[in-house]
């Protein structure tokens, strides 16, 4: 009698153990991949002031004062608006032609440009990838990389025989953000902004309405409401 009230209670702690270990299993394969994520996007408003310049332009970079502001539905999908103002400046290329011009002529010569002057487009930006920020195993904050796409209004300005317009323009980019802290980023972001113009109209001659590849690089800073993100469980 013993020896079967022996057996019986090392089976049942057996099937307890097994019970109890296949549970634990099941816990396990449950859980999220990563704990106590900081969702330093999801629902928070981001507003973004940057400075930046165009890069591609023969004849007139356009050096744009912008302000992105962006509500992130979630962790990796926001909407936002983007408004740039642009400044134009001359390219060496401007200068060479200008200078040669008025030697021919004798008379000071100024070539007649576009360059872009004003830029609202609301657009949508993905985040397919943000993690740790580490060097030399050493954390230093959290950094993303996302995309953005969007189409709205530019404005063209334009210098001597060529009138500025209105006219619509269409944004794609890919840009990173580094957060230092969880209620700011330093952000770096590459755009192409393509917008219908006339680059230049030369003395003698017409130029032809194209559409106009203007890739800008732009460096902001971005501010979050509210300060402090969410984490996950």
């Amino acid at each position: 009698m013993r020896k079967q009230t022996i057996f019986f209670v090392l089976t049942a702690s057996i099937l307890v153990a097994s019970q109890a270990q296949a549970q634990q299993a099941t816990n396990l394969k449950n859980m999220p991949a990563v704990m106590h994520k900081w969702l330093l996007r999801s629902h928070r408003i981001e507003v973004a002031p940057s400075i930046g310049i165009t890069l591609n332009d023969a004849y007139t970079r356009s050096l744009l004062m912008d302000v992105n502001a962006a509500y992130h539905l979630n962790d990796w999908l926001g909407i936002g608006l983007d408004i740039a103002y642009g400044a134009p400046l001359k390219t060496g290329l401007t200068e060479d032609i200008e200078a040669e011009r008025s030697k021919v002529d004798g008379t000071s010569y100024s070539l007649s440009r576009s360059y872009l002057n004003l830029i609202a487009l609301p657009y949508v930006s993905f985040t397919p990838f943000s993690g740790k920020f580490v060097v030399f195993d050493r954390f230093l904050g959290y950094a993303d990389l996302h995309i953005d796409i969007g189409a709205g209004l530019a404005y063209v300005g334009a210098t001597g025989s060529l009138g500025s317009k209105a006219t619509w323009n269409a944004m794609v980019g890919v840009g990173m953000r580094y957060f230092p802290i969880k209620g700011l980023s330093i952000i770096l972001n590459f755009r192409d902004y393509m917008v219908p113009r006339i680059l230049n109209m030369p003395k003698f001659g017409t130029s032809k309405n194209k559409l106009t590849n203007n890739l800008a690089v732009l460096v902001g800073v971005g501010f979050y409401f509210p300060s402090k993100p969410k984490r996950t469980p």
